[in-house]
């Protein structure tokens, strides 16, 4: 008794698939499955474009492919930002503007200015002694 002839989903034809290709054939898109990949990375092969590479090119190729990990985008350091370059430098000129000291001799007269009392203050220091004399005598 012959075996009923299997369809090819992805041809359309019907044939028995171990006259094709000379024997047993497994379908390694259909027994396993993709590793999990991180979000952001290249999408999955279609499983139709699997199909017709392992047609093409054999059960090894698509197992390669399936199993070929891709790496992760790299990043740019935050050294390399554009935005990051330009808040350091202003942060580096506001720092070297606070750091900035004004010179020992304008510093030294501001001070010996403010230590010095206004003219009329000697005059109500004067009243202030004589009249504690008079109020003594």
């Amino acid at each position: 008794m012959r075996a009923v002839p299997e369809k090819d989903p992805a041809s359309g034809r019907t044939g028995d698939a171990s006259s094709r290709t000379g024997g047993p054939r497994t379908d390694v898109s259909r027994t396993t499955t993709a590793p999990a990949r991180p979000p952001g990375d290249r999408p999955a092969p279609a499983p139709r474009n699997l199909q017709h590479l392992q047609r093409a090119a054999g059960n090894r190729a698509v197992s390669r492919l399936v199993a070929q990990r891709y790496t992760a985008p790299v990043k740019p350091s935050p050294a390399q930002a554009p935005g990051f370059r330009k808040v350091k430098s202003d942060v580096a000129a506001k720092k070297l503007r606070l750091a900035h000291h004004a010179p020992a001799a304008t510093e030294s007269k501001s001070a010996q200015d403010a230590a010095v009392a206004p003219p009329d203050d000697k005059e109500a220091q004067g009243k202030a002694a004589n009249a504690e004399k008079m109020n003594a005598a």
